[in-house]
């Protein structure tokens, strides 16, 4: 990070922890602190306890020193004010009376190291040494001019306090309210000219007077005419935008980004054709007078207040021909698994290796190493910025990269929680990815950074998808979110898999599974969702050996079913190992009718359902016989060549898949299906038995397939039961 006085890091703007206020516990607090504050060179006067006015007369020229502050100061409880001005080597105190100005400071104010205030009200008093300062008191026009006295005592927002007759009670006194006013920062007052002091004043009271006015319904006009008169007014982009950042955080606007895209298509379009909102929309957002205000102490010059506004009312939102739109070409950090400027998401269930992954994804990124099976040229070195909730930077982030041997130059971490519901939180997010401009930001566990949402709910999640999206294409980067998947794992649906509302699937661009075989403990990663070309239909193994992370160097062949089948419980796994044993010794000695088969299995206690199961393990064909003489056909099962025992665990892949009944999305088994077909018609075809014909048939399971084709539902050979 610069350290550039020229080159604020955007974080440096954004004081986010309050800190404790300084309490000194003096015997005689009155008459210590008052000698602290002569100590540090401030003249100071006596104020009766719990007020904020000296009620000695010419208190302003009065002198009080070391030795006659006995005579001022007593055991007596009293307030104690310090006069500003020259008279304490030019102290300044921007006094923040509105609650909002007290929110916006630290967007506004030049950070000083010296600031005080009470426990309602921290920070309220930012102190600064300014030769040429002078007063300035800057009042909400509406509520000075109300007819209610209450009102107009709290018109003030804020007031520059220095010079001639003035002063503040400062800490060691106590508030009306009965909060002690106390040091927040206890440091040296920031030494800085009255020009840039003023500007910052300037800029928070006008913004201040627009946050009552900031409300649903109306936010993105009132944004869009304060970035128009803004920016028609001499301010840069980047100051628009801080602007009206603080008003957003002021108004618990969870949208602040979406106004600052608005900031940024303003700008172009005052670049192209000037017509932008302005003053006069701002007027009939708000009020007259609020506007003058805001033009006097933004320096504005007043545009006809009367005029239509640049915009037409007819016209509200913002068409564009398609003629005039340009097509852009898909920018990938790994083809076709993450897009760039788009939200990714990597599911799957808990210690399946999601977070090893991220960080090979961030060792391959920060070295420049081209990634499994990636369709393009690999990426060129760029920074990675992770937010990791669960794992320890120490303990676990690093040495996993270090055993991948990153560049750790160029990975960064942002080492604590934040919510991405809170607008400050975002604000300081967006200002990490200004600051660090990293190519692939990694959310590890993203739900762990949406405290306080119902993330079941579309309301919710929602605005939380789509401002990961728009700072992905702001910060041209990819955002991937991680996320586990529920125990049920969808019942085998990778769309309904994932924790949360469909709504998180739905906003992301691509979706990647991460899971193993329940069998083999076979590992990898496969894509359940594209929406910028074409679906991925590779499966990338991938194993985690002696702590190290390995790709493979082949496609798996593990499918996404498989991921997301439900591991089969003990009791299971021996009934059909039972099933393979009967089946291979009942047909040991030859083929044997289908209707004794069945029989003898049921009398044994197998179902028919684990039968039909141990018939496709071991290979078993159902064929027709009889029927020389006159007599019926009937159904008789066989065992091609010399029957072997097997071990079920090396034929899961043809074991049962919950895939939708009606169509196959995978290649690979497409292909299992179809070299099934071709064997069966090629035994049909060689053998001295009849050759059925290939209509419709219902198979043992209900389902209706092709006579000789593989059930789409159960995998098994349909047979002609006519």
């Amino acid at each position: 990070m610069s350290n550039s006085a020229a080159a604020v890091s955007p974080i440096d703007c954004y004081a986010r922890v309050v800190r404790e206020p300084v309490f000194r516990p003096y015997p005689n607090p009155s008459f210590e602190w008052a000698a602290e504050h002569i100590s540090r060179g401030r003249v100071v006067v006596p104020i009766p306890f719990k007020k904020k006015l000296p009620i000695i007369k010419g208190w302003q020229n009065l002198e009080i020193s070391a030795g006659n502050l006995a005579d001022h100061f007593n055991s007596q409880q009293q307030n104690i004010g310090v006069i500003l001005g020259d008279r304490s080597g030019w102290l300044v105190d921007v006094d923040l009376d509105s609650p909002d100005a007290v929110k916006m400071a630290d967007f506004f104010l030049p950070q000083t190291a010296s600031k005080f205030g009470r426990r309602s009200k921290p920070s309220s008093h930012r102190l600064y040494v300014c030769k040429d300062g002078v007063y300035r008191k800057f009042n909400n026009p509406l509520t000075l001019a109300s007819k209610d006295e209450g009102d107009r005592k709290n018109a003030c927002i804020v007031e520059i306090r220095t010079g001639k007759g003035k002063q503040t009670v400062f800490p060691g006194s106590i508030h009306a309210s009965g909060e002690s006013i106390e040091w927040v920062t206890d440091g040296e007052p920031l030494q800085i000219t009255f020009v840039e002091l003023g500007t910052s004043v300037n800029r928070l009271a006008a913004a201040t007077l627009l946050v009552k006015y900031w409300k649903e319904g109306i936010r993105h006009e009132l944004s869009l005419a304060v970035a128009g008169t803004l920016l028609r007014h001499g301010f840069s982009e980047r100051d628009a935008k801080q602007f009206i950042r603080a008003i957003c955080f002021a108004a618990s606007d969870d949208e602040s980004s979406d106004r600052m895209r608005v900031v940024e298509d303003t700008a172009v379009a005052k670049g192209m054709d000037g017509r932008t909102y302005g003053l006069p929309k701002l007027v009939e957002l708000t009020d007259q007078k609020i506007v003058d205000a805001f033009c006097t102490w933004l320096g504005i010059g007043k545009e006809n207040l009367s005029a239509k506004t640049t915009a037409s009312s007819e016209e509200r939102f913002k068409v564009v021909c398609m003629q005039d739109v340009m097509a852009e070409k898909i920018e990938w950090l790994w083809e076709p698994f993450i897009p760039i400027g788009e939200f990714t998401i990597m599911e799957g269930i808990e210690g399946i290796g999601k977070s090893w992954i991220g960080c090979a994804l961030a060792c391959a990124l920060a070295s420049g190493a081209k990634l499994p099976f990636h369709n393009g040229d690999p990426h060129q070195q760029a920074r990675v910025l992770l937010l990791s909730a669960e794992d320890s930077l120490s303990h676990t982030i690093r040495p996993r990269l270090e055993s991948m041997s990153a560049d750790l130059e160029k990975i960064f971490a942002i080492d604590e929680v934040f919510s991405l519901n809170d607008t400050l939180d975002v604000i300081w997010f967006e200002g990490v990815l200004a600051e660090y401009q990293p190519k692939l930001v990694l959310i590890d566990p993203m739900f762990s950074y949406t405290a306080g949402k119902d993330l079941n709910a579309e309301s919710s999640s929602r605005p939380i998808a789509r401002k990961l999206i728009t700072l992905a294409q702001k910060y041209n980067c990819a955002i991937v979110g991680v996320r586990h998947v529920g125990k049920s794992k969808g019942l085998g649906d990778p769309r309904n898999a994932g924790l949360g509302s469909i709504s998180w699937r739905a906003s992301a661009r691509s979706v990647l599974l991460v899971g193993q075989d329940a069998d083999t403990g076979e590992r990898a990663i496969c894509q359940t969702k594209n929406n910028l070309a074409e679906q991925s239909t590779l499966s990338i193994g991938f194993d985690i050996i002696d702590g190290k992370f390995l790709f493979n160097g082949k496609p798996s062949v593990l499918t996404k079913e498989r991921m997301l089948a439900q591991a089969k419980d003990p009791d299971a796994k021996a009934e059909q190992s039972e099933a393979v044993d009967f089946l291979h010794e009942i047909l040991r000695t030859g083929d044997k009718a289908s209707k004794e088969v069945e029989r003898e299995a049921k009398e044994v206690g197998i179902t028919s359902y684990a039968l039909r199961k141990a018939k496709h393990i071991l290979g078993v064909e159902s064929f027709k016989k009889g029927g020389t003489f006159g007599g019926d056909k009937s159904w008789h099962m066989r065992v091609p060549g010399p029957a072997e025992v097997v071990d079920i665990r090396e034929f899961q892949h043809l074991q049962e898949n919950r895939r939708d009944k009606k169509s196959y999305d995978n290649d690979l088994v497409e292909d299992v299906e179809k070299s099934a077909s071709q064997q069966v018609q090629q035994d049909i075809s060689t053998s001295s038995v009849d050759v059925p014909d290939w209509s419709n048939a219902t198979c043992l399971c209900g389902e209706v397939g092709k006579v000789g084709h593989s059930c789409r539902n159960c995998g098994e050979i349909v047979l002609d039961q006519s």
